[in-house]
Protein backbone atom coordinates (compact mmCIF):
# COMPACT_ATOMS: atom_id res chain seq x y z
CA UNK A 1 0.00 0.00 0.00
CA UNK A 2 1.45 3.55 -0.94
CA UNK A 3 1.95 5.96 1.74
CA UNK A 4 -0.38 9.08 1.73
CA UNK A 5 2.58 11.14 1.16
CA UNK A 6 2.94 9.37 -1.91
CA UNK A 7 -0.60 9.51 -3.03
CA UNK A 8 -0.63 13.15 -2.65
CA UNK A 9 2.57 13.44 -5.02
CA UNK A 10 1.03 11.53 -7.62
CA UNK A 11 -2.29 13.42 -7.13
CA UNK A 12 -0.77 16.46 -7.62
CA UNK A 13 1.39 15.31 -10.55
CA UNK A 14 -2.02 14.60 -11.88
CA UNK A 15 -3.69 18.06 -11.33
CA UNK A 16 -0.68 19.72 -13.08
CA UNK A 17 -0.66 17.76 -15.98
CA UNK A 18 -4.54 18.01 -16.44
CA UNK A 19 -3.86 21.86 -16.40
CA UNK A 20 -1.42 21.52 -18.89
CA UNK A 21 1.33 22.54 -15.74
CA UNK A 22 4.89 20.73 -15.96
CA UNK A 23 7.12 20.80 -13.10
CA UNK A 24 10.38 22.11 -13.29
CA UNK A 25 13.25 20.80 -11.59
CA UNK A 26 17.08 21.58 -11.52
CA UNK A 27 18.94 19.60 -13.92
CA UNK A 28 20.78 20.04 -17.54
CA UNK A 29 17.65 22.10 -19.25
CA UNK A 30 16.60 24.11 -16.41
CA UNK A 31 18.94 25.72 -13.74
CA UNK A 32 18.31 28.05 -10.46
CA UNK A 33 19.15 31.66 -10.87
CA UNK A 34 19.41 33.41 -8.04
CA UNK A 35 18.85 37.57 -8.58
CA UNK A 36 18.39 40.64 -6.03
CA UNK A 37 16.98 44.14 -6.42
CA UNK A 38 20.04 45.47 -5.83
CA UNK A 39 22.88 47.29 -8.13
CA UNK A 40 26.25 47.74 -6.44
CA UNK A 41 27.46 51.90 -7.35
CA UNK A 42 29.67 51.92 -10.26
CA UNK A 43 28.91 48.61 -11.91
CA UNK A 44 28.30 47.71 -15.36
CA UNK A 45 24.30 47.73 -14.20
CA UNK A 46 24.92 50.87 -12.85
CA UNK A 47 23.33 52.93 -15.57
CA UNK A 48 23.30 56.62 -14.03
CA UNK A 49 26.55 56.43 -15.45
CA UNK A 50 25.73 56.27 -18.49
CA UNK A 51 22.33 58.14 -18.20
CA UNK A 52 23.25 60.66 -15.81
CA UNK A 53 20.39 62.22 -13.57
CA UNK A 54 19.11 65.70 -13.40
CA UNK A 55 18.78 65.80 -9.97
CA UNK A 56 16.27 67.10 -8.89
CA UNK A 57 13.67 66.72 -11.64
CA UNK A 58 13.05 69.87 -13.10
CA UNK A 59 15.84 71.79 -12.00
CA UNK A 60 17.39 71.74 -15.07
CA UNK A 61 14.82 71.69 -17.35
CA UNK A 62 11.80 72.85 -15.85
CA UNK A 63 8.60 71.79 -16.46
CA UNK A 64 7.80 70.24 -19.56
CA UNK A 65 6.04 72.18 -21.89
CA UNK A 66 5.20 70.99 -26.05
CA UNK A 67 7.41 72.40 -28.54
CA UNK A 68 6.79 73.13 -32.11
CA UNK A 69 6.97 69.60 -33.42
CA UNK A 70 5.26 68.19 -30.65
CA UNK A 71 7.77 66.71 -28.11
CA UNK A 72 8.45 67.21 -25.19
CA UNK A 73 11.03 69.81 -23.93
CA UNK A 74 12.34 71.57 -20.84
CA UNK A 75 10.86 75.00 -20.41
CA UNK A 76 13.80 76.34 -19.02
CA UNK A 77 16.53 74.45 -20.87
CA UNK A 78 14.61 73.71 -24.17
CA UNK A 79 16.23 70.83 -24.71
CA UNK A 80 13.97 67.53 -25.84
CA UNK A 81 13.51 65.36 -22.96
CA UNK A 82 12.13 61.63 -23.35
CA UNK A 83 10.93 59.95 -19.97
CA UNK A 84 11.36 56.19 -19.42
CA UNK A 85 10.02 54.64 -16.15
CA UNK A 86 7.97 52.57 -14.48
CA UNK A 87 4.85 52.03 -12.51
CA UNK A 88 3.79 51.96 -8.96
CA UNK A 89 0.77 50.17 -7.74
CA UNK A 90 -1.70 50.38 -4.85
CA UNK A 91 0.72 50.09 -1.20
CA UNK A 92 3.82 50.15 -3.02
CA UNK A 93 3.00 54.35 -3.78
CA UNK A 94 2.67 54.33 0.14
CA UNK A 95 5.95 52.98 1.72
CA UNK A 96 8.13 53.97 4.60
CA UNK A 97 10.97 56.09 4.30
CA UNK A 98 13.87 53.86 4.03
CA UNK A 99 12.49 51.57 1.68
CA UNK A 100 11.13 54.86 -0.52
CA UNK A 101 14.57 56.03 -0.33
CA UNK A 102 16.22 52.96 -1.59
CA UNK A 103 14.20 52.01 -4.76
CA UNK A 104 13.83 56.01 -5.88
CA UNK A 105 17.84 55.16 -6.22
CA UNK A 106 17.20 52.26 -7.60
CA UNK A 107 15.22 53.55 -10.26
CA UNK A 108 17.52 55.97 -11.22
CA UNK A 109 20.43 53.29 -11.43
CA UNK A 110 18.05 51.26 -14.29
CA UNK A 111 18.38 54.63 -15.87
CA UNK A 112 14.71 55.71 -15.28
CA UNK A 113 13.94 59.22 -15.23
CA UNK A 114 10.28 59.10 -14.40
CA UNK A 115 7.97 57.09 -12.68
CA UNK A 116 3.55 56.89 -12.55
CA UNK A 117 2.07 56.79 -9.33
CA UNK A 118 -0.84 54.85 -10.18
CA UNK A 119 -4.04 53.33 -8.48
CA UNK A 120 -3.20 55.74 -5.20
CA UNK A 121 -6.92 56.80 -5.18
CA UNK A 122 -7.77 53.57 -3.65
CA UNK A 123 -5.98 53.69 -0.49
CA UNK A 124 -5.17 57.36 -0.41
CA UNK A 125 -9.39 58.16 0.61
CA UNK A 126 -10.20 57.54 4.13
CA UNK A 127 -12.97 54.35 3.33
CA UNK A 128 -10.62 52.40 0.77
CA UNK A 129 -12.04 50.76 -1.44
CA UNK A 130 -15.63 51.00 -0.14
CA UNK A 131 -17.89 54.19 -0.22
CA UNK A 132 -15.30 56.98 0.56
CA UNK A 133 -16.02 60.94 0.09
CA UNK A 134 -14.23 62.10 -2.94
CA UNK A 135 -12.11 64.92 -0.56
CA UNK A 136 -11.73 62.83 2.65
CA UNK A 137 -8.30 61.89 2.15
CA UNK A 138 -6.11 60.24 5.21
CA UNK A 139 -3.55 63.04 5.94
CA UNK A 140 -0.97 60.15 7.09
CA UNK A 141 -1.46 58.30 3.66
CA UNK A 142 -0.58 61.41 2.08
CA UNK A 143 2.28 62.03 3.92
CA UNK A 144 3.42 58.95 2.15
CA UNK A 145 2.74 59.46 -0.90
CA UNK A 146 4.53 63.45 -0.24
CA UNK A 147 7.50 61.56 0.43
CA UNK A 148 7.38 59.13 -2.33
CA UNK A 149 6.85 62.25 -4.71
CA UNK A 150 9.76 64.11 -3.12
CA UNK A 151 12.45 61.43 -3.05
CA UNK A 152 11.82 60.06 -6.71
CA UNK A 153 11.76 64.02 -7.76
CA UNK A 154 15.13 64.12 -5.95
CA UNK A 155 16.84 61.28 -7.49
CA UNK A 156 15.99 63.09 -10.83
CA UNK A 157 12.50 60.92 -11.55
CA UNK A 158 9.35 63.14 -13.10
CA UNK A 159 6.69 61.93 -11.68
CA UNK A 160 2.86 61.26 -13.30
CA UNK A 161 -0.28 60.05 -12.22
CA UNK A 162 -3.96 60.12 -12.20
CA UNK A 163 -7.01 62.03 -10.56
CA UNK A 164 -9.32 58.97 -10.83
CA UNK A 165 -8.80 54.75 -10.94
CA UNK A 166 -10.73 52.26 -9.55
CA UNK A 167 -11.95 53.70 -5.79
CA UNK A 168 -15.70 53.68 -5.12
CA UNK A 169 -17.73 56.67 -5.12
CA UNK A 170 -20.46 57.06 -2.46
CA UNK A 171 -23.80 57.28 -3.45
CA UNK A 172 -24.26 60.11 -0.90
CA UNK A 173 -22.13 62.48 -2.90
CA UNK A 174 -24.53 61.99 -5.57
CA UNK A 175 -28.05 62.56 -4.10
CA UNK A 176 -29.52 64.13 -7.23
CA UNK A 177 -29.32 60.65 -9.01
CA UNK A 178 -30.94 58.79 -6.31
CA UNK A 179 -28.33 55.93 -6.44
CA UNK A 180 -29.05 52.35 -4.43
CA UNK A 181 -25.87 51.52 -3.88
CA UNK A 182 -21.83 53.38 -4.32
CA UNK A 183 -20.71 53.60 -7.78
CA UNK A 184 -17.99 51.52 -9.16
CA UNK A 185 -14.88 53.00 -11.16
CA UNK A 186 -16.69 52.03 -14.64
CA UNK A 187 -20.10 53.38 -13.24
CA UNK A 188 -18.59 56.65 -12.13
CA UNK A 189 -16.68 57.02 -15.20
CA UNK A 190 -19.88 56.38 -17.47
CA UNK A 191 -21.40 59.07 -15.53
CA UNK A 192 -19.02 61.63 -15.69
CA UNK A 193 -19.74 62.70 -19.24
CA UNK A 194 -23.30 62.94 -18.81
CA UNK A 195 -23.92 64.22 -15.18
CA UNK A 196 -22.67 67.90 -14.36
CA UNK A 197 -22.81 66.55 -10.54
CA UNK A 198 -20.95 63.10 -11.43
CA UNK A 199 -18.16 65.99 -12.45
CA UNK A 200 -18.51 68.24 -9.48
CA UNK A 201 -17.62 64.97 -7.22
CA UNK A 202 -14.52 64.40 -9.94
CA UNK A 203 -13.40 67.50 -9.28
CA UNK A 204 -12.49 67.14 -5.15
CA UNK A 205 -9.53 64.88 -5.74
CA UNK A 206 -7.25 66.84 -7.77
CA UNK A 207 -8.43 70.03 -5.95
CA UNK A 208 -7.65 68.47 -2.87
CA UNK A 209 -4.08 66.97 -4.18
CA UNK A 210 -2.92 70.11 -6.22
CA UNK A 211 -3.33 72.33 -3.99
CA UNK A 212 -2.11 70.87 -1.39
CA UNK A 213 1.31 71.93 0.09
CA UNK A 214 3.78 68.89 -0.08
CA UNK A 215 5.89 69.57 3.24
CA UNK A 216 9.16 67.42 1.60
CA UNK A 217 9.16 69.42 -1.63
CA UNK A 218 7.84 72.99 -0.23
CA UNK A 219 5.50 73.25 -2.96
CA UNK A 220 2.06 72.41 -4.18
CA UNK A 221 1.61 69.52 -6.52
CA UNK A 222 -0.09 71.75 -8.63
CA UNK A 223 3.42 74.29 -8.79
CA UNK A 224 6.00 71.57 -8.82
CA UNK A 225 7.77 70.97 -12.12
CA UNK A 226 8.71 67.89 -11.63
CA UNK A 227 5.01 66.90 -12.42
CA UNK A 228 5.73 66.04 -15.66
CA UNK A 229 2.12 65.66 -16.87
CA UNK A 230 -1.84 64.19 -15.08
CA UNK A 231 -4.51 62.24 -16.50
CA UNK A 232 -7.74 63.26 -15.69
CA UNK A 233 -8.96 59.53 -15.29
CA UNK A 234 -7.26 56.27 -15.99
CA UNK A 235 -9.03 53.87 -19.02
CA UNK A 236 -11.79 56.23 -19.69
CA UNK A 237 -12.45 55.86 -23.20
CA UNK A 238 -16.29 56.48 -23.24
CA UNK A 239 -17.21 53.79 -25.50
CA UNK A 240 -15.21 50.76 -23.84
CA UNK A 241 -17.58 52.21 -21.07
CA UNK A 242 -21.25 52.11 -22.46
CA UNK A 243 -20.88 51.60 -25.82
CA UNK A 244 -20.85 48.12 -26.54
CA UNK A 245 -23.35 46.02 -28.29
CA UNK A 246 -24.52 42.57 -28.63
CA UNK A 247 -24.70 40.74 -31.62
CA UNK A 248 -28.62 41.18 -31.71
CA UNK A 249 -27.85 44.89 -31.76
CA UNK A 250 -30.40 45.06 -28.11
CA UNK A 251 -29.89 49.10 -27.51
CA UNK A 252 -31.14 47.75 -24.21
CA UNK A 253 -27.91 45.87 -23.34
CA UNK A 254 -25.61 49.16 -22.98
CA UNK A 255 -23.38 49.46 -20.20
CA UNK A 256 -25.06 52.07 -18.03
CA UNK A 257 -28.98 51.63 -19.42
CA UNK A 258 -31.17 53.03 -19.11
CA UNK A 259 -29.38 56.24 -17.62
CA UNK A 260 -27.49 56.33 -21.09
CA UNK A 261 -30.81 56.24 -22.79
CA UNK A 262 -32.00 58.91 -21.23
CA UNK A 263 -28.89 61.01 -21.58
CA UNK A 264 -28.62 59.79 -25.58
CA UNK A 265 -32.37 60.42 -26.22
CA UNK A 266 -31.97 63.78 -24.70
CA UNK A 267 -29.25 64.90 -26.37
CA UNK A 268 -30.77 63.71 -29.55
CA UNK A 269 -34.25 65.97 -29.52
CA UNK A 270 -31.90 69.11 -28.11
CA UNK A 271 -30.09 68.25 -31.57
CA UNK A 272 -32.93 67.57 -33.91
CA UNK A 273 -32.65 70.06 -35.92
CA UNK A 274 -28.90 69.71 -36.58
CA UNK A 275 -29.32 66.37 -37.67
CA UNK A 276 -32.28 67.34 -39.73
CA UNK A 277 -29.63 69.50 -41.79
CA UNK A 278 -26.97 66.67 -41.63
CA UNK A 279 -29.43 63.98 -43.28
CA UNK A 280 -28.76 61.27 -40.18
CA UNK A 281 -31.45 59.75 -39.51
CA UNK A 282 -29.77 56.22 -38.42
CA UNK A 283 -30.18 55.18 -34.47
CA UNK A 284 -26.62 53.76 -34.93
CA UNK A 285 -24.69 56.68 -36.46
CA UNK A 286 -26.43 59.21 -33.99
CA UNK A 287 -25.33 56.79 -31.17
CA UNK A 288 -21.94 57.10 -32.47
CA UNK A 289 -22.10 61.02 -32.92
CA UNK A 290 -23.27 61.17 -29.15
CA UNK A 291 -20.71 59.27 -27.67
CA UNK A 292 -17.77 61.42 -30.31
CA UNK A 293 -19.53 64.63 -28.82
CA UNK A 294 -19.68 63.50 -24.86
CA UNK A 295 -16.67 62.29 -25.22
CA UNK A 296 -14.67 64.37 -26.46
CA UNK A 297 -16.52 67.10 -23.84
CA UNK A 298 -15.51 65.71 -20.53
CA UNK A 299 -12.16 66.07 -22.02
CA UNK A 300 -12.89 69.68 -22.68
CA UNK A 301 -14.24 70.33 -19.86
CA UNK A 302 -11.09 67.82 -17.76
CA UNK A 303 -8.78 70.59 -19.15
CA UNK A 304 -10.77 73.71 -18.51
CA UNK A 305 -10.86 72.68 -14.88
CA UNK A 306 -7.27 71.85 -14.04
CA UNK A 307 -5.82 74.48 -16.25
CA UNK A 308 -8.61 76.86 -15.75
CA UNK A 309 -9.62 76.42 -12.18
CA UNK A 310 -7.38 75.23 -10.67
CA UNK A 311 -4.32 77.01 -12.16
CA UNK A 312 -2.06 73.97 -13.43
CA UNK A 313 0.03 75.06 -15.53
CA UNK A 314 1.29 71.66 -16.80
CA UNK A 315 0.49 68.73 -19.66
CA UNK A 316 -2.95 67.12 -19.36
CA UNK A 317 -3.84 63.66 -20.61
CA UNK A 318 -6.36 60.46 -20.49
CA UNK A 319 -8.24 58.31 -22.99
CA UNK A 320 -5.51 55.70 -22.28
CA UNK A 321 -6.85 52.65 -23.80
CA UNK A 322 -8.42 51.88 -27.03
CA UNK A 323 -6.94 51.90 -30.67
CA UNK A 324 -9.95 53.05 -32.71
CA UNK A 325 -10.26 55.76 -34.92
CA UNK A 326 -12.64 58.09 -32.76
CA UNK A 327 -11.10 58.27 -30.03
CA UNK A 328 -9.03 60.26 -32.13
CA UNK A 329 -12.32 63.37 -31.16
CA UNK A 330 -11.07 62.65 -27.47
CA UNK A 331 -7.18 62.16 -27.58
CA UNK A 332 -7.50 65.71 -29.91
CA UNK A 333 -8.81 67.25 -27.05
CA UNK A 334 -5.77 67.16 -24.86
CA UNK A 335 -2.09 67.99 -24.55
CA UNK A 336 -0.68 64.46 -24.31
CA UNK A 337 -1.95 61.54 -25.56
CA UNK A 338 -1.35 58.84 -23.92
CA UNK A 339 -2.14 54.81 -24.47
CA UNK A 340 -1.99 51.13 -23.19
CA UNK A 341 -0.39 47.65 -24.29
CA UNK A 342 0.52 44.43 -23.47
CA UNK A 343 1.93 41.53 -24.93
CA UNK A 344 0.92 38.64 -23.15
CA UNK A 345 -1.75 39.50 -21.37
CA UNK A 346 -2.88 36.46 -19.10
CA UNK A 347 -6.68 35.54 -20.40
CA UNK A 348 -8.78 34.09 -17.48
CA UNK A 349 -11.74 32.06 -17.66
CA UNK A 350 -13.76 30.27 -15.07
CA UNK A 351 -10.78 31.03 -12.43
CA UNK A 352 -8.20 29.38 -14.63
CA UNK A 353 -5.90 31.86 -15.93
CA UNK A 354 -4.45 31.18 -19.53
CA UNK A 355 -0.90 31.77 -20.17
CA UNK A 356 0.27 32.63 -23.65
CA UNK A 357 3.36 31.31 -24.80
CA UNK A 358 3.74 32.91 -28.47
CA UNK A 359 6.14 35.48 -29.48
CA UNK A 360 5.47 38.72 -29.97
CA UNK A 361 7.60 39.18 -32.96
CA UNK A 362 6.38 35.94 -35.12
CA UNK A 363 2.97 37.00 -33.87
CA UNK A 364 0.26 38.79 -36.43
CA UNK A 365 2.79 42.01 -37.31
CA UNK A 366 -0.10 44.35 -37.26
CA UNK A 367 -1.23 43.46 -33.44
CA UNK A 368 1.92 43.24 -32.01
CA UNK A 369 2.93 45.85 -29.87
CA UNK A 370 4.03 48.77 -29.74
CA UNK A 371 2.62 48.77 -33.64
CA UNK A 372 -0.64 48.23 -32.61
CA UNK A 373 -0.45 51.51 -31.16
CA UNK A 374 1.56 53.41 -33.23
CA UNK A 375 -1.72 54.80 -35.76
CA UNK A 376 -3.21 56.45 -32.24
CA UNK A 377 -0.39 59.10 -31.79
CA UNK A 378 -1.34 62.16 -32.88
CA UNK A 379 0.89 64.21 -35.34
CA UNK A 380 1.76 67.78 -33.69
CA UNK A 381 1.17 65.94 -29.45
CA UNK A 382 3.86 64.34 -27.46
CA UNK A 383 2.61 60.54 -27.41
CA UNK A 384 3.40 58.36 -23.97
CA UNK A 385 2.75 54.59 -23.17
CA UNK A 386 1.77 54.72 -19.67
CA UNK A 387 1.26 51.21 -19.44
CA UNK A 388 2.79 48.39 -21.29
CA UNK A 389 4.45 45.21 -20.44
CA UNK A 390 5.45 41.94 -21.76
CA UNK A 391 3.99 40.03 -19.21
CA UNK A 392 5.91 36.41 -17.68
CA UNK A 393 5.67 33.73 -17.63
CA UNK A 394 5.93 33.73 -21.41
CA UNK A 395 8.99 32.59 -22.39
CA UNK A 396 9.59 35.16 -25.23
CA UNK A 397 9.39 37.80 -23.08
CA UNK A 398 12.71 39.27 -23.14
CA UNK A 399 11.53 40.70 -26.85
CA UNK A 400 9.86 43.41 -24.59
CA UNK A 401 13.50 45.99 -24.49
CA UNK A 402 14.65 45.54 -27.84
CA UNK A 403 11.05 45.80 -29.49
CA UNK A 404 9.80 48.25 -27.34
CA UNK A 405 12.67 50.18 -26.80
CA UNK A 406 13.69 50.34 -30.85
CA UNK A 407 10.05 51.02 -31.94
CA UNK A 408 9.48 53.85 -29.33
CA UNK A 409 12.21 55.45 -30.81
CA UNK A 410 11.51 54.98 -34.33
CA UNK A 411 8.53 56.23 -33.79
CA UNK A 412 9.85 59.21 -31.98
CA UNK A 413 7.93 58.76 -29.22
CA UNK A 414 8.06 60.95 -25.82
CA UNK A 415 6.94 58.38 -23.10
CA UNK A 416 7.10 54.58 -21.79
CA UNK A 417 6.20 53.07 -18.43
CA UNK A 418 6.33 49.90 -17.80
CA UNK A 419 3.41 48.53 -15.98
CA UNK A 420 4.63 47.91 -13.74
CA UNK A 421 7.67 48.00 -11.20
CA UNK A 422 5.48 46.38 -8.27
CA UNK A 423 2.38 45.97 -7.15
CA UNK A 424 2.56 45.67 -3.44
CA UNK A 425 5.03 47.69 -0.73
CA UNK A 426 6.18 43.77 -0.04
CA UNK A 427 7.96 43.15 -3.26
CA UNK A 428 10.06 46.50 -2.62
CA UNK A 429 11.11 45.87 0.56
CA UNK A 430 12.37 42.32 0.08
CA UNK A 431 12.75 39.63 -2.73
CA UNK A 432 9.82 37.89 -3.22
CA UNK A 433 9.66 35.00 -5.88
CA UNK A 434 7.30 34.91 -9.28
CA UNK A 435 3.81 33.88 -8.40
CA UNK A 436 0.39 33.98 -10.13
CA UNK A 437 -0.49 37.55 -8.54
CA UNK A 438 2.81 39.24 -9.98
CA UNK A 439 2.61 38.66 -13.67
CA UNK A 440 3.14 41.90 -14.50
CA UNK A 441 5.79 43.22 -11.88
CA UNK A 442 9.93 44.12 -12.62
CA UNK A 443 10.82 43.51 -9.29
CA UNK A 444 10.27 39.46 -9.08
CA UNK A 445 11.12 38.97 -12.82
CA UNK A 446 14.88 39.50 -13.77
CA UNK A 447 14.46 38.40 -17.22
CA UNK A 448 12.19 41.80 -18.07
CA UNK A 449 14.47 43.98 -15.38
CA UNK A 450 17.49 42.95 -17.72
CA UNK A 451 16.13 43.66 -21.11
CA UNK A 452 14.73 46.55 -19.94
CA UNK A 453 18.42 47.96 -19.96
CA UNK A 454 18.17 47.63 -23.70
CA UNK A 455 15.06 49.87 -23.64
CA UNK A 456 16.45 52.51 -21.79
CA UNK A 457 19.72 52.59 -23.89
CA UNK A 458 17.47 52.33 -27.49
CA UNK A 459 15.12 54.65 -26.54
CA UNK A 460 15.82 57.21 -23.70
CA UNK A 461 19.50 57.19 -24.81
CA UNK A 462 18.39 57.59 -28.46
CA UNK A 463 20.49 54.62 -30.04
CA UNK A 464 17.85 54.26 -32.63
CA UNK A 465 17.26 57.23 -34.91
CA UNK A 466 13.38 58.45 -35.52
CA UNK A 467 11.96 58.14 -39.20
CA UNK A 468 12.91 60.04 -42.05
CA UNK A 469 9.00 59.99 -42.93
CA UNK A 470 5.66 60.42 -41.44
CA UNK A 471 3.04 58.79 -42.56
CA UNK A 472 -0.82 60.04 -41.05
CA UNK A 473 -3.97 58.59 -41.31
CA UNK A 474 -7.34 61.20 -41.89
CA UNK A 475 -9.81 60.22 -39.66
CA UNK A 476 -13.05 61.90 -40.29
CA UNK A 477 -16.61 61.75 -38.89
CA UNK A 478 -17.81 59.47 -41.97
CA UNK A 479 -15.16 57.19 -41.68
CA UNK A 480 -14.79 56.49 -37.90
CA UNK A 481 -18.81 56.35 -37.50
CA UNK A 482 -19.12 54.21 -41.07
CA UNK A 483 -16.44 51.89 -39.42
CA UNK A 484 -18.18 51.46 -36.15
CA UNK A 485 -17.05 51.93 -32.41
CA UNK A 486 -18.03 48.65 -30.01
CA UNK A 487 -16.05 46.46 -30.08
CA UNK A 488 -12.36 47.50 -29.66
CA UNK A 489 -10.95 44.10 -31.62
CA UNK A 490 -12.86 44.01 -34.36
CA UNK A 491 -14.29 47.55 -35.89
CA UNK A 492 -13.32 50.49 -36.05
CA UNK A 493 -9.15 49.94 -36.33
CA UNK A 494 -6.98 51.34 -38.07
CA UNK A 495 -6.62 49.25 -41.51
CA UNK A 496 -3.73 46.64 -41.46
CA UNK A 497 -2.17 48.16 -44.18
CA UNK A 498 -1.21 51.31 -42.57
CA UNK A 499 -0.88 49.97 -39.19
CA UNK A 500 1.94 48.12 -41.05
CA UNK A 501 3.63 51.22 -41.84
CA UNK A 502 4.58 51.41 -38.20
CA UNK A 503 7.55 49.05 -39.42
CA UNK A 504 9.14 51.29 -42.30
CA UNK A 505 8.26 55.03 -41.33
CA UNK A 506 6.62 57.10 -38.48
CA UNK A 507 2.82 56.84 -37.88
CA UNK A 508 0.28 58.67 -36.42
CA UNK A 509 -3.59 59.89 -37.24
CA UNK A 510 -5.53 63.57 -36.95
CA UNK A 511 -8.85 64.50 -36.83
CA UNK A 512 -9.38 66.15 -40.35
CA UNK A 513 -12.60 67.86 -40.65
CA UNK A 514 -14.80 70.45 -39.05
CA UNK A 515 -12.11 73.12 -40.01
CA UNK A 516 -9.15 70.94 -38.15
CA UNK A 517 -6.63 71.25 -41.07
CA UNK A 518 -3.91 68.51 -41.51
CA UNK A 519 -0.50 69.19 -40.05
CA UNK A 520 2.31 70.44 -42.06
CA UNK A 521 5.07 68.44 -43.27
CA UNK A 522 3.72 64.92 -43.12
CA UNK A 523 5.29 62.97 -45.56
CA UNK A 524 1.75 61.33 -46.98
CA UNK A 525 -1.78 62.04 -45.22
CA UNK A 526 -4.36 58.87 -46.41
CA UNK A 527 -7.75 58.72 -46.47
CA UNK A 528 -10.52 55.92 -46.28
CA UNK A 529 -13.18 55.67 -49.53
CA UNK A 530 -15.57 58.18 -50.29
CA UNK A 531 -13.50 60.67 -47.33
CA UNK A 532 -10.76 61.58 -49.48
CA UNK A 533 -9.79 65.24 -48.43
CA UNK A 534 -10.06 67.59 -51.05
CA UNK A 535 -10.81 70.97 -49.11
CA UNK A 536 -7.43 72.87 -49.11
CA UNK A 537 -7.91 74.72 -46.14
CA UNK A 538 -7.79 71.02 -44.61
CA UNK A 539 -4.92 69.61 -46.30
CA UNK A 540 -2.69 72.58 -45.56
CA UNK A 541 -0.01 72.05 -48.12
CA UNK A 542 -0.35 67.84 -47.85
CA UNK A 543 -1.23 65.51 -50.08
CA UNK A 544 -3.81 63.39 -49.60
CA UNK A 545 -3.99 60.10 -50.90
CA UNK A 546 -6.76 56.81 -51.21
CA UNK A 547 -5.78 54.20 -48.97
CA UNK A 548 -5.88 51.52 -51.84
CA UNK A 549 -2.69 53.50 -52.34
CA UNK A 550 -1.10 52.67 -49.48
CA UNK A 551 2.07 50.15 -50.24
CA UNK A 552 1.20 46.28 -49.78
CA UNK A 553 3.65 44.79 -46.64
CA UNK A 554 4.03 40.82 -47.71
CA UNK A 555 5.10 39.17 -44.21
CA UNK A 556 7.20 36.88 -45.39
CA UNK A 557 10.94 35.55 -45.02
CA UNK A 558 11.58 39.19 -46.71
CA UNK A 559 12.65 41.93 -44.14
CA UNK A 560 10.73 44.86 -43.80
CA UNK A 561 13.35 47.67 -43.06
CA UNK A 562 12.78 51.16 -41.56
CA UNK A 563 12.88 54.15 -44.11
CA UNK A 564 16.73 54.96 -41.54
CA UNK A 565 17.78 51.14 -42.86
CA UNK A 566 18.37 50.61 -38.89
CA UNK A 567 15.42 48.38 -37.73
CA UNK A 568 14.59 45.22 -39.81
Amino acid sequence: MMKKACWAALAACACALAWGEVPITNGTEWTVFRFENTIKDGSILDFSNILPADRPAGARHGRLVVDAEGHLVGEKSGERVRLVGANLNFDANFMDKETVDRLAKHFRQMGYNAVRLHHTDVLLMSGGWNGCWSDAIDEKMLDRLDYTFAAMKREGLYVTTDFYQMRRVNKAELPSLKLKENLDFGWFKGFLPIYDAAFEVWCKYPKKLMTHVNPYTKLAWKDDPALAFVVSANEDTLMSICGHRPANGDQKERRSSPRFEDAFHAWQKANEEDFALDGAADQDELWYDFIIEKGAGIQRKYVRYLNGTLGYPGLVSGVNWWDLKFSAYERGELSLVDNHGYADHPQSENNYTKWNQASNVKGHPCYAMPAIKAPTRIFGKPMAITEWQFCMPNRYRAESGPVMGAYSAFQDWDATFRFAWSHSAKSCREQTAMNAKSWFDLASDPLNQVSDRLNVLLFRRGDVSPAKERHCYAVTRKDAIASGMGDMWKVGRFPQDFTALAYRHAIGSQVVDEGHPARKGLTRLYAAKGCLITDEALLNGNVCLKLDKLPKTEWSDADVVSDTGELA
